[in-house]
């Protein structure tokens, strides 16, 4: 870690405190000046969203000065660091509300408006304490339908694009000789996330010979085209924290089958599905409606379930009906989203799968309590050897009960034109775009 905002601080393992020194000449976007208070007051709002569920994240925050605070924890918590360096400060003297229509943040670019639902104009911000940048205007176009992405990119409109679709991989060769290419395993993985309380689906046997009957190698190797791994598990490929021997769940509808069979299910032989009590096996699946991708993932899902005696009907939905169908919901029987592996931090397992005040997690209101007991203790590890143990026991405990299917990670592709010259290798993540100062343009179109 190097100092940015923060011009110093010091960590006193005796009092578990952080002291942290900001620097005099940072500035908002408005022109006022970035003190302690306004820190303080954007920790407090990411702990509150962070650990909605834990206020013992931290003990309490002092004002020392007008740039210096202290933090108390109640234990040693390594990944509290990573914690701080994530949080987006924001000016305690503008109402939150007010960020929806006109941000304001102290980076090197400033929010300048927005143009209409897939455009955002930001421009340069010379009073930015890393340095005014030398790329003035830095526009945002929100493309879902990733082939617009590609045919952008060959007619020369876009500079950088991010995660391209799988079909535009092998076409990769044509764009090199003007862009380039950074290739990265993604750190979400995803799943086909199950509704328990539904009755068809409450059985865990079921939902086992569910993500049994499910070619994760197809989907990889034929529509990632090889760009993407086989998901193990909820933590992720090659976590710190999970065990580096864990084998993903492999395709075996006969297994799949003989589990029906021992949940009750009988095969109709006039309909060619499971059926139960007067019950078909059958389900509406929901995903993201404008995903190419996703769309092929499904009815692939569909033509592998189908194979195997159980109906599956996808349902395309916006965004925002699709994460209000199933965190801390159950207005759903099955969804395609993703969940995010444990890679620099175990925090996103405590958020997706903690229960909150109302007893409901985020994925579909699924609790357990073992693993709500195995969350609780998690929070207050203080040792990464106790932190790695915890999680790969809640690891195999969402595994062996399977509220979810977790199906692969894909690798993430982005491209920068080589008109723009940049100190390092580029990732289109908040801290590679936020160092866009640091570019220059060498060319114009």
């Amino acid at each position: 870690m190097e100092p940015d905002l923060a011009r110093n601080w010091h960590y006193n393992r005796q009092d578990r405190s952080l002291s942290i020194e900001l620097r005099r000449d940072a500035k908002f976007h408005d022109g006022t000046p970035v003190t302690s208070e306004d820190v303080i007051f954007s920790i407090q709002q990411q702990i509150d969203g962070l650990f909605q569920d834990s206020k013992r994240a931290i003990l309490k925050i002092d004002p020392i000065s007008k740039h210096d605070f202290k933090i108390i924890l109640p234990h040693d918590q390594p990944e509290f660091f990573k914690f701080v360096y994530k949080t987006m400060i924001l000016p305690r003297h503008l109402s939150l509300a007010s960020h929806r229509d006109h941000p304001i943040g102290s980076g090197p670019y400033r929010f300048e408006k927005k143009l209409d639902d897939r455009h955002i104009r930001l421009s340069a911000f010379h009073d930015y304490y890393g340095g005014s940048p030398a790329i003035e205007h830095v526009l945002f176009t929100h493309v879902t339908d990733m082939e617009k992405t590609w045919t952008r990119l060959l007619a020369g409109k876009t500079d950088i694009a991010a995660r391209l679709a799988p079909d535009n991989f092998r076409r990769m060769k044509f764009i090199q000789q003007r862009y380039h290419i950074n290739q990265s395993p993604s750190w979400f993985c995803k799943t086909l996330l199950f509704n328990p309380a539904d009755p068809r689906l409450a059985d865990v046997r079921v939902r086992r010979a569910l993500s049994l009957g499910i070619d994760r190698d197809h989907i990889v190797e034929k529509i990632f085209i090889g760009y993407g791994r086989v998901a193990t598990g909820p933590l992720g490929v090659g976590s710190p924290y999970g065990r580096s021997d864990r084998p993903p769940r492999p395709y075996d509808p006969v297994a799949a089958r003989e589990l029906l069979n021992d949940a009750g299910w009988e095969m109709d032989t006039v309909t060619e599905l499971f059926q139960k009590g007067g019950l078909r096996l059958e389900f509406d699946l929901l995903y993201m409606r404008e995903n190419p991708i996703d769309e092929k993932v499904v009815r692939f899902i569909q033509l592998c379930l189908g194979d195997l005696g159980v109906r599956v009907r996808p349902v395309p939905v916006d965004y925002a009906t699709l994460q209000q169908s199933y965190r801390g919901n159950t207005d759903f029987q099955a969804v395609l989203t993703e969940t995010m592996g444990l890679y620099d931090s175990h925090t996103p397992l405590l958020l997706t799968w903690m229960p909150n005040e109302k007893g409901c997690s985020n994925m579909g209101d699924f609790t357990s309590p073992r693993i709500t007991e195995l969350l609780m203790a998690l929070e207050n590890a203080d040792s990464m050897q106790a932190q790695q143990a915890i999680c790969q026991a809640v690891e195999d405990q969402l595994l062996a009960l399977q509220p979810a299917a977790f199906l692969y990670q894909p690798t993430e592709i982005d491209v920068v034109s080589k008109r723009i010259h940049l100190p390092h290798v580029f990732a289109a993540d908040t801290g590679s775009i936020r160092c866009l100062y640091q570019a220059h343009i060498l060319s114009h179109r």
